[in-house]
């Protein structure tokens, strides 16, 4: 990247001098500090794999070709966060934690509008097919007006006339940028599905919910927050950039770590809702895997671990030996000092 000319070196920014770049050791330093938070993502992961391929629920309810059940919204879903769940793990452990938490947003929305779908059955497929109709029409027009197409080669009826163009334009947005469910936004729908959940499940919705709304979508989006996480170094010599895998220290702990626990906690309620919806004989197995794999998530600090031995019972309370469970994972407490 080239010096910026035209101005005295006082005022300009010469991003030239020290360039984009490649942090080839970062890979290694994420591996080590979130191994066992990527392995325990992974083996939930597989364990519900392995309790729905082979399908082993009720009949899935199927529908005609041009029609569709919650039953089919619900399995789709759940293909999708599996598929999240796979990407996000890996990108951790190459050191993509940025893209992993864009990702983490995807799949929180997704849980929370199968649950939606799950409680209701009849209402859900309308409104799923009344958006993609017009998802439909609009792409279609798009490519029109982008001379991809002629409207000659669309099929007849798949444009909308302009009153029903009108009724779903209200009810999706005029570019369908709402969600097709009811409600139509994250926040009161996420307050909606857990109306009966126990408090403790709510108030973790609520906490990954303030992620996937704030942090999440910072990241996913080019504000400030997400742009200034490529900077590395700001001096008089110049501004470095970093690119391909990164790991930032503090800042770098803490994004790993928030998508590590986002995606994990994510997989786990959808993982409870399709044993729910398709009465699935996995509840108690997967309460027991949830359990256990809580602790992993849990932050221990350097002053907690002082004085325990790598065979000792970890201080997080998992059961688990130190060394096999929060050793080199432990964290500084802000403000204090490196030892």
């Amino acid at each position: 990247m080239g010096r910026s000319k035209g101005k005295p070196a006082a005022e300009r920014l010469p991003i030239g001098d020290v360039g984009p770049q490649l942090d080839q050791a970062a890979i290694g330093d994420v591996w080590k500090s979130h191994e066992g938070e990527i392995a325990e993502l992974r083996r939930l992961r597989n364990f519900v794999m392995d309790a729905t391929s082979p399908w082993q629920g009720r009949t899935i309810q199927k529908s005609d070709p041009h029609d569709l059940t919650a039953d089919e919204i619900v399995a789709m879903e759940l293909s999708r966060t599996l598929t999240s769940a796979w990407v996000c793990a890996d990108l951790i452990a190459m050191g993509f934690a940025d893209q992993a938490m864009m990702i983490c947003r995807s799949m929180f929305e997704g849980m929370v509008v199968a649950n939606w779908v799950h409680l209701n059955p009849d209402q859900a497929p309308e409104r799923f097919l009344e958006a993609g109709t017009l998802n439909d029409h609009l792409e279609i027009r798009m490519a029109i007006s982008n001379g991809w197409i002629s409207a000659g080669e669309v099929q007849a009826g798949r444009l909308l006339d302009p009153d029903d163009l009108e009724g779903l334009q209200k009810k999706f947005g005029r570019y369908g940028e709402k969600m097709w469910t009811d409600p139509n936004d994250l926040r009161r729908l996420s307050d909606k599905i857990s109306e009966g959940w126990e408090e403790d499940r709510r108030d973790a919705l609520l906490k990954f919910r303030s992620a996937a709304l704030r942090s999440h979508n910072q990241t996913l989006h080019a504000t400030p927050e997400s742009l200034l996480s490529k900077v590395s170094e700001v001096s008089v010599e110049g501004l470095a950039l970093s690119i391909g895998p990164a790991h930032r220290g503090g800042p770098g702990i803490v994004a790993a770590s928030m998508a590590l626990q986002s995606a994990w906690w994510t997989l786990a309620e959808m993982a409870r809702l399709v044993a729910i919806h398709f009465g699935l004989d996995i509840e108690d197995e997967l309460e027991e895997l949830i359990v256990g794999g809580a602790f992993v998530y849990l932050p221990i600090y350097d002053d907690e671990a002082r004085g325990v031995g790598r065979n000792d019972a970890c201080p997080c309370g998992s059961g688990r030996k130190f060394k096999r469970c929060h050793l080199g994972r432990t964290r500084r407490r802000m403000g204090s000092k490196p030892r």
